[in-house]
């Protein structure tokens, strides 16, 4: 204590002990405590801002799973492994190899055409919208891994993986050229969680049952719907009678050319044929009612029109029940290909924005 004050009545030296004790309420410490995050964010943002290599592109993952190399090769490390529709940012580019950099700050190299645009993004949700809307032509499944493309073309991006046993609808056909070899034969499916695209239809098995497919004599099942049931007056147990369409080769302009249905025959514990039309130029969509009463299917004319057949199904038998003029429905939509990425970003928060937002989460609006 200073000489002049050593004498002074009552004055003593002081602590931090003898402050009182302040207490703030609980919205002002919150407001502290944001603010201070506030702050940190801000700092953390810009110095990462102006350290980071500035991209060049953006685009989003195409496969369900893709890795990044930290170099060009395959024994390169792996920097991320990524799934199909995540966003990234492309850095630099090597022929038809990018750098590109994760939302997590993850980089590597990656093919190109292993990457999807915004508008292709956009182009497979909306296919995928319409799938849902197109009656299912049959249920199948696959028996070994098999990848799903964004189109009918073996150079188009494939999105998903079904897996040995996975079941999928197939809604529709196509048969595309290929430079060198035969033209290849797609199914449009649908899988279980409701996205939609094309796979080789030789790797796709109908789950019709097995006492009905042997009948097909090497013809490929292209359609399969129950027309209601028999019932067994032995054994109480009902069979379902089936429709199916059916084509004699592979890779034809038409979805099918025989339609047949079986009943079951309980005297004879078999299937029997009871209808066939064959030398058609059948195309989907195929449809029956699941009572067994009436189905329908859309077969073109010798003079090229499209009609649609109705059919009456009833005590076992079957008769055209009349024709109608088809018109086919819009076309599905088509994944656009070509453009490696977008060179300009999809719409973000700016900086005046994101300082709008935190403000408002500060001040607790």
């Amino acid at each position: 204590m200073p000489e002049a004050c050593a004498g002074s009545a009552g004055v003593r030296r002081l602590y931090g002990r003898d402050l009182p004790c302040v207490r703030l309420t609980v919205g002002t410490g919150r407001r502290i405590g944001r603010g201070l995050a506030f702050s940190l964010a801000l700092l953390t943002i810009g110095c990462g801002w102006r350290g980071q290599q500035k991209a060049i592109g953006y685009a989003y993952t195409a496969p369900a799973t893709l890795n990044l190399r930290a170099e060009l090769g395959l024994r390169a490390e792996t920097t991320a492994t990524l799934e199909h529709g995540e966003r990234l940012e492309i850095l630099e580019t090597r022929r038809r190899f990018v750098k590109v950099r994760t939302t997590k700050g993850a980089e590597g190299w990656t093919d190109s055409a292993l990457l999807l645009t915004q508008a292709q993004m956009d182009d497979l949700t909306n296919l995928a919208n319409r799938a849902g809307e197109l009656p299912s032509q049959a249920a199948a499944t696959v028996f070994d891994t098999l990848n799903v493309h964004t189109a009918a073309s073996r150079t188009a991006a494939s999105f998903a993986k079904l897996e040995d046993g996975d079941k999928i609808d197939v809604l529709g056909h196509r048969v595309t050229p290929r430079e060198k070899g035969s033209p290849d034969d797609w199914f449009l499916v649908r899988s279980h969680d409701g996205r939609a695209g094309w796979v080789l239809s030789r790797m796709v098995l109908m789950l019709i049952p097995d006492e009905v497919a042997q009948y097909a004599n090497g013809a490929y099942i292209t359609s399969y719907h129950p027309l209601g049931e028999v019932r067994d007056p032995e054994t109480g147990t009902s069979k379902p009678n089936w429709l199916w369409t059916t084509s004699t080769r592979a890779r034809e302009p038409f979805d099918f050319d025989n339609i047949r249905v079986f009943v079951y025959s309980p005297r004879r514990n078999s299937y029997e044929t009871v209808f066939t039309e064959r030398n058609i130029r059948g195309h989907y969509p195929v449809e029956a009612s699941p009572e067994g009463g009436q189905f329908s299917a859309i077969v073109e004319e010798p003079d090229g029109t499209r009609m649609k057949r109705v059919y009456q199904f009833a005590n076992g038998r079957v008769k055209m029940a009349g024709k109608e003029p088809w018109t086919d429905p819009p076309a599905l939509p088509e994944v656009s290909m070509g453009k490696m990425f977008d060179t300009t970003p999809p719409h973000e928060e700016n900086w005046a924005e994101k300082v709008r937002a935190y403000s408002k989460w500060w001040l607790g609006i």
